[in-house]
């Protein structure tokens, strides 16, 4: 396959380590609350990749929570950028990845999080500003697995669905991309492979992720 034009990432687990901030930020905002049951592995595993509204909504409802999803979730973003600040790290290979191939491929970057979060890790990161474009939870209606972000995000771009790589690391995110019509690579840093089948491909790392896109491209 030689007309792959665009390459799309999704963010949190992808270019940045941040899947276990996330957890820990959510942890905090219950346990404020007086709530001794966990968020166990499963209610995690289910969740990763929704929007910040999306898992507070269905948090809310599990706790019993009686503050509005609003600020829940605006709490867990204070905490969240608090630990962004002192212990985010970019994923292993990622931001040598996006510099090898960004003269290539139109980049994108579609994310659940929000714009404030991205704004954030451009200043951290510089390389999280070599996007064309970006797409965030707060442009949607729907957030994945829905395949909007992705539709949105291939309009953007001036790209077909077809013509796609999308980069993700969840169940959630493979539907999503798979749902709009986009080719799928799923990184395991995150969930193991027989929980990614969805995808096209799945691969253990970034140097992986580049030989793939060399035979899809002939090379």
């Amino acid at each position: 396959m030689k007309n792959v034009k665009a390459v799309v990432f999704d963010l949190d687990g992808v270019i940045v380590d941040s899947e276990r901030l996330y957890e820990e930020a959510g942890e905090i905002v219950v346990r404020k609350r007086g709530v001794s049951k966990k968020i166990t592995k499963k209610i995690l595993a289910s969740l990763k990749g929704r929007r910040l509204a999306d898992i507070w909504s269905y948090l809310k409802d599990e706790f019993d929570l009686h503050d509005t999803v609003s600020d829940l979730a605006s709490e867990h973003s204070s905490e969240f950028f608090r630990l962004v600040n002192t212990k985010l790290r970019m994923m292993k290979g990622s931001g040598i990845f996006i510099e090898k191939i960004k003269d290539s491929y139109k980049l994108a970057l579609t994310t659940s999080g929000s714009l404030e979060y991205v704004q954030r890790l451009r200043k951290k990161f510089p390389g999280v500003k070599s996007f064309n474009c970006v797409v965030t939870g707060n442009e949607v209606k729907k957030g994945k697995p829905d395949p909007e972000p992705y539709i949105i995000t291939c309009k953007k771009l001036g790209v077909k669905p077809k013509e796609t790589i999308v980069i993700e690391d969840t169940p959630n995110g493979v539907r999503s991309a798979k749902a709009a019509g986009c080719i799928c690579i799923a990184v395991t840093f995150t969930f193991a492979k027989k929980q990614l089948k969805e995808a096209d491909y799945i691969a253990d790392s970034f140097n992986e992720v580049k030989k793939i896109l060399g035979v899809m491209n002939g090379n």
